[in-house]
């Protein structure tokens, strides 16, 4: 069917409403009232569908990156504008119902999203403690948060959830946002929609997309639309790819566009079953397509007809202006802790994440966020908006807030000063709420978070010492710091004069001041000035660049590592140039026909792993495996505890996973096997003789009166050795029973036993993470007290981080039992486990060492030398290894008093 003339498509519109209503009242029971509120709800559930938005993961295990540890705000962002239309629709529904069908109320014509739910503040104060939320979806619709799946990683256990999350939310249509590493996996997500229900619609998008479909707005191919021999339109017209697997893909600012097809998919649904297909959606983009051009930014929609022609249907529209898009929050609720930001218990605080500017004014050869690539730079200098953003994210449970965009506010001095007093002005009504709010009170904790609101960004070198002059710079530095900035991340890339003199970034020679200068003095004088101002500085190093050589990251590895002796640099994360579709390295490399982001079978597994983003066969052609591996072992050695190497979280599966089993659940029942000797292969029966010899020695001395044992069990692993020394001993377990059987251990002691004078012998219920409070409520005298952790028990500590700062809190030394991470230590625990009969057992190498696990909710670290060591020495301890046995090695922490 053609484009239908202005009455007939008038005509079909009311014809549609018409239907709705008949379908509505055929449904609806009998009310008192013809326009309550339970016909609304009636009304709203018969007009809406269900639409899931998933963020794909770039990842196979979740332990395998390193993680920038935020809410998915690009899926959050772009979505903001579209749920706020059917927010309006709703709005406007029930103010005007009795005018349906006669009239269209509200942006909607009749169908719409089911996103009319936002989340209640109860919800949002739930996932901000951590709580599990259920999903309970028996046809009623959940809110706007629950409808975005988050799973960080892709893997086994994941593409099971998501099958079970697509039966039960039964979506008409899935948004995917990708960014190039994630693509491969988003096309399996797809295929996985699709073999659910091959009625859905999938709609692709994110920086994939805008990488691979490129609009060209000047020059000889104004107004053509171009695919990158890696994108998906591609892959499918070479039939590597099923044409059904995505339906539309938007690339550009998706706020609009997505709305805009969402509504044509709603207007080519049938009214009564909710369902569509490909050509009817396209029949309606092509009825409503005239009114892309009075959309604001730059975005396009593309589809292949069943010739494969891409057809991309473009806005070119006024320029977008931030404080005219929804707050990203307004829908979904904050996740994030960043561990960069911390309460005054040493827990993250709860942090929102947003975006100042789309793209970066800067144009690295290497990067994908470049406005050269991205497209215009979207900002705002409105004041009034910032302060909204703030205000609301602290009324939402935010204590600490990071900018995400590579440079905040993409380098605007004026949107920066407005972001800056933007600060200022909460942070004093905060000050003057204090005064008034009563202590404790809901009240007074708002006004606190406001007055006290900590807060991030990220800058680069060439903005602060080269556009600013360096004067300017310690002044914007102090400013920010005094808003309550106190922490900005910053690209070094190298700190090879050959390599930085080849990137984009780096040709200014000179400063304000006309003095020439080298990268590093720039990024040594950017450095020093945010210590001048009191704000932590994190960085991130690229390996691979032009020019890079053996010697240019042997030499890069070192200056970096006396930036960090020198306390100039908090953390540091090594990358491994990775190629992105648009960026001018990739070109110049010869990459753009090689990159392969289509592909699901290409194995990532150590060096790659250590490194964010790094995929064989997509990274810098200037090195080997072996210099990856160098890379990975020098930059830890070198650095320590300033690297970066803190395992991401889990993905967040809880919403309608059957509970998992609590880890002091499993150590009452099946993590009983673990102790039983029947179980132990001999080695393993060596290390527990082992680890009995060295914590003798430690307590020999008569250094320690009093030994803390962490993770004690039924019969306490040191409980003998304390005894035959003198010492005290106070057990720690979080399994109530295993303390109750450890209880009747010491009762049968006492009276085979004398103890001496003085000398204690308890147990308690209890978690290392209060030891704080432990220690004061035991009464335990920190500088004579060793905290131990026996039989690998701090492997099965998830906040290894938390645990040690705990301990160092409570200023007691500390002594971990483990295992040593080589492949015989592995063979070792790979049959320990087997004969414990777990099922399912997998093991993983990560950044901070090597993690078993199994379906029966066994979760055993053995952690890396260098990744203890870096945790105690930033927690003020002296770290020293002592190895035993064949796979034992026990990491000693001093405190350093």
């Amino acid at each position: 069917m053609g484009r239908l003339g202005a009455q007939q498509y008038g005509d079909l519109l009311d014809l549609r409403r018409r239907v709705l209503s008949d379908f509505i009242n055929q449904k609806q029971e009998p009310q008192p009232q013809p326009y309550g509120q339970q016909a609304l709800e009636q009304h709203l559930l018969a007009s809406s569908y269900p639409v899931l938005s998933i963020l794909a993961p770039a990842l196979t295990s979740h332990e395998n990156k390193i993680e920038f540890p935020g809410d998915p705000m690009c899926i959050y962002t772009a979505l903001s504008y579209p749920i706020s239309q059917v927010v309006l629709t709703k709005t406007a529904l029930d103010q005007n119902l009795s005018d349906f069908p006669a009239r269209q109320v509200g942006p909607y014509n009749d169908l719409f999203p089911a996103w009319f739910n936002l989340p209640s503040d109860d919800y949002r104060a739930s996932i901000a403690a951590g709580e599990s939320i259920t999903y309970s979806y028996n046809g009623q619709p959940l809110n706007t948060d629950q409808y975005v799946f988050d799973p960080r990683v892709w893997n086994g256990k994941v593409r099971d959830y998501l099958e079970q999350l697509l039966s039960v939310t039964k979506p008409k249509v899935v948004l995917l946002s990708s960014v190039s590493p994630a693509h491969r996996y988003a096309l399996e997500i797809a295929r996985l929609v699709k073999a659910a229900d091959s009625d859905t619609l999938v709609v692709l998008g994110g920086r994939h997309a805008d990488e691979t479909i490129r609009m060209h707005k000047n020059g000889e191919s104004k107004g053509e639309v171009t695919h990158a021999p890696s994108g998906l339109v591609n892959a499918i017209r070479k039939g590597i790819i099923a044409p059904d697997c995505v339906d539309f893909m938007i690339a550009g600012e998706g706020y609009y566009a997505l709305d805009f097809l969402m509504k044509c998919i709603s207007l080519s649904m049938d009214v009564e079953t909710k369902r569509t297909t490909k050509e009817n959606v396209i029949a309606a983009l092509e009825q409503k397509k005239e009114e892309l051009a009075h959309l604001p930014g730059t975005a396009s929609i593309t589809y292949l007809p069943k010739d494969l022609r891409p057809v991309s249907l473009q806005i070119h529209g006024k320029k977008t202006d931030l404080a005219d898009l929804p707050l990203p929050y307004e829908p979904f609720a904050i996740r994030a802790r960043f561990p960069i930001f911390r309460n005054k218990d040493g827990s993250a605080k709860l942090t929102a994440h947003a975006n100042t500017a789309q793209a970066c004014p800067f144009s690295c050869s290497f990067c994908s966020e470049s406005s050269e690539v991205v497209g215009q730079l979207i900002a705002t200098i409105q004041r009034h908006y910032y302060r909204k953003l703030i205000e609301k994210d602290l009324k939402n449970g935010a204590a600490a807030m990071f900018f995400d965009d590579s440079m905040l506010c993409g380098g605007n001095e004026k949107s920066i000063a407005a972001l800056v007093g933007a600060f200022y002005d909460v942070k004093k009504q905060g000050r003057d709420g204090l005064k008034v709010a009563k202590q404790g009170s809901p009240e007074y904790d708002l006004f606190y978070r406001m007055a006290n609101i900590e807060w991030g960004a990220q800058f680069t070198a060439d903005f602060l010492v080269k556009h600013l002059s360096v004067h300017n710079a310690s002044r914007l530095l102090k400013l920010v710091r005094d808003a309550g900035c106190t922490y900005i991340y910053m690209g070094i890339e190298s700190a090879s004069e050959n390599v930085a003199d080849a990137l984009d970034k780096h040709k200014l020679k000179h400063g304000k001041s006309g003095e020439p200068n080298t990268w590093l003095g720039n990024i040594r004088q950017v450095l020093q000035l945010a210590k001048g101002a009191d704000i932590r500085v994190g960085a991130s190093v690229l390996f691979g660049l032009q020019r890079e050589t053996k010697e240019t990251i042997r030499y890069t590895i070192e200056e970096v590592g006396k930036l960090v002796d020198e306390g100039l640099l908090y953390v540091v994360s090594p990358n491994i140039l990775t190629y992105h579709p648009a960026t001018a390295i990739t070109k110049s490399d010869g990459m753009e026909e090689k990159l392969d982001y289509i592909s699901p079978s290409v194995a990532v597994s150590p060096p790659y792993v250590f490194f964010e983003e790094a995929f064989p066969g997509v990274v810098s052609i200037r090195l080997t495996e072996a210099d990856i591996w160098d890379i990975h072992k020098m930059a830890g050695e070198r650095w320590k505890a300033a690297r970066n190497m803190n395992p991401m979280q889990d993905s967040q599966l809880a919403p309608i996973q059957a509970p998992s089993i609590p880890r002091h659940e499993f150590y009452a029942d099946d993590g009983l096997k673990l102790i039983d000797s029947a179980n132990y292969p001999k080695e393993i029966s060596s290390f527990l003789q082992g680890e009995g010899r060295v914590i003798s020695k430690l307590i020999a001395n008569g250094e320690y009166d009093t030994l803390v044992e962490v993770g004690a069990m039924d019969s306490g692993f040191f409980l003998s050795q304390a005894l035959k020394r003198g010492a005290s001993y106070v057990g720690i377990d979080l399994v109530p029973s295993l303390i109750e059987k450890l209880d009747d251990r010491i009762m049968d002691l006492r009276g085979n036993v004398q103890f001496s004078p003085g000398q204690r012998v308890e147990a308690h219920v209890g978690n290392v993470l209060d030891m704080p409070s432990i220690s004061n409520q035991l009464s335990l005298l920190p500088h004579s007290s060793l905290v131990s952790f026996p039989f690998n028990s701090f492997g099965n500590i998830p906040e290894a981080a938390e645990a040690i700062s705990k301990v160092a809190k409570a200023g007691m030394d500390l002594v971990i039992f483990t295992y040593t991470t080589d492949a015989r230590s592995m063979q070792v625990r790979t049959d320990y486990y087997a004969n414990c009969n777990y099922a399912h057992i997998e093991s993983e190498h990560t950044p901070a060492g090597v993690l078993f696990h199994s379906e029966d909710g066994l979760w055993s670290y053995a952690y890396d030398e260098g990744f203890i060591h870096g945790l105690m020495e930033r927690n003020g301890y002296e770290a020293s290894t002592i190895r035993f046995g064949d796979i034992g090695v026990a990491y000693v922490g001093k405190l350093k008093r």
